[in-house]
C-alpha cells in the first residue's frame, strides 16, 4: 500500500535516498519507514542474518583468528522505488540492508562463484522447445540470506545499521546493554563471499531432491527418469530457469516439490510469467533473440 502523495514514478522526486537520515527528511518518509521496518524484520528475525556481540566477544575472536578478523564492516540501507515493467508506473518502495565490505580483500578462489553460461541457457531453451516441455522462471526470495556462514571460517563483524534506535527496534545484549557489533550468520548482500556461500547452500538443497550437477556446467542441475519425465534447472545468482517435462505416470513434479518443501530455507516465488525480461542478461541482445521471437 502506497501511503504518501507520490502516485507514480514520474512524480517521485524523492526516490533513491542515499541514507536513512536523508530518507526521513523526504515527503514520502512514512513509506521509507514502513519498508525499512519490513526489511529489518525479515533480515534479523526471519533469516537471523546476524547476532549482537559484546566488545569482549569481539576481542576473543581477534585473539583466535588474528589478522583474519577485520574491524566491523559498515552496514548500509539501500533504497529504491520499483516500477511496473509494462507501464513504467509506480509499484512499491523497497529497502535492502547490505554490508559495505568493498575494502576487504579476498583471493579469487575465496570469493569466486559460478554462473550459468549462455550456451547452457540456449541448450535448455532449445531442448524445452523440441520436447514441448514447460518453461518456468524461478526467483528465490532473500536468496543470499538463506545461505549460512561456515562456522569454521573467520567470523565477519558488522556495525549497527543506522536508524534502529529511531525505529525502536535496536537489539540489545542479554544483560540489556548495547552491543559492540554484530556477527554475520548469513551470506549478507554486500559481503564478497555472499554469492559463493549462497550457491553452496542452494546446490545442497537441490541435491536433496535427487538432482545432480552437469559435468560440463556446474550451474545446470538435472534429474531424468525416462525420456518423458525429466527436469533441468539452470541457476544464475538468485534466479533460475527451469525446463520440465512429465505427467502423472511417474508423479514426477520436482519443481512443485521444491516450491512447497523449502523447509523455511528457500522461498521460491511461483507462477512467474516467462518472458524475456525474466531472464535478465539472457534476454534480448544476449544472442538468444531468436528464441524469444
Amino acid at each position: 500500500v502506497f501511503h504518501s502523495d507520490v502516485l507514480n514514478l514520474a512524480g517521485a522526486q524523492s526516490i533513491f535516498p542515499p541514507t536513512f537520515k536523508k530518507a526521513m527528511l523526504l515527503p514520502d518518509a512514512s513509506d521509507w519507514v514502513r519498508v525499512t521496518l519490513d526489511e529489518w524484520n525479515r533480515f534479523y528475525h526471519h533469516f537471523n542474518a546476524m547476532e549482537p556481540v559484546s566488545y569482549d566477544q569481539y576481542l576473543d575472536a581477534k585473539k583466535k583468528w588474528g589478522s583474519k578478523v577485520s574491524p566491523p564492516v559498515p552496514m548500509k540501507w539501500v533504497y529504491t522505488v520499483k516500477k511496473h515493467a509494462s507501464t513504467g508506473l509506480y509499484n512499491r518502495h523497497k529497502a535492502r540492508l547490505v554490508a559495505a565490505q568493498s575494502l576487504v580483500r579476498y583471493s579469487v578462489d575465496d570469493k569466486w562463484s559460478p554462473t550459468l553460461s549462455l550456451d547452457t541457457m540456449r541448450l535448455m531453451l532449445v531442448l524445452a522447445c523440441l520436447h514441448n516441455a514447460d518453461i518456468s522462471a524461478l526467483d528465490v526470495s532473500g536468496a543470499y540470506l538463506s545461505g549460512k556462514m561456515d562456522p569454521d571460517d573467520a567470523p565477519i563483524f558488522l556495525r549497527k545499521p543506522d536508524g534502529l534506535s529511531q525505529l525502536n527496534c535496536s537489539p540489545l545484549m542479554p544483560d540489556g546493554s548495547e552491543p559492540y557489533a554484530f556477527i554475520a550468520k548469513s551470506s549478507i548482500y554486500g559481503l564478497q563471499k555472499a554469492c559463493k556461500i549462497y550457491l553452496k547452500s542452494y546446490f545442497k538443497f537441490l541435491s536433496r531432491f535427487g538432482l545432480k550437477p552437469s559435468a560440463v556446467d556446474p550451474c545446470l542441475w538435472y534429474r531424468v527418469i525416462d525420456e518423458n519425465n525429466w527436469i533441468l534447472i539452470g541457476v544464475y545468482s538468485d534466479q533460475g530457469a527451469d525446463g520440465e517435462r512429465g505427467n502423472g505416470a511417474h508423479d514426477f513434479d520436482v519443481l512443485g516439490v521444491i516450491r512447497v518443501n523449502h523447509d523455511g530455507n528457500f522461498s521460491i516465488k511461483e507462477d512467474l510469467s516467462v518472458n524475456s525480461a525474466d531472464f535478465g542478461a539472457y534476454g534480448p541482445g544476449s544472442g538468444l533473440d531468436d528464441l524469444w521471437a
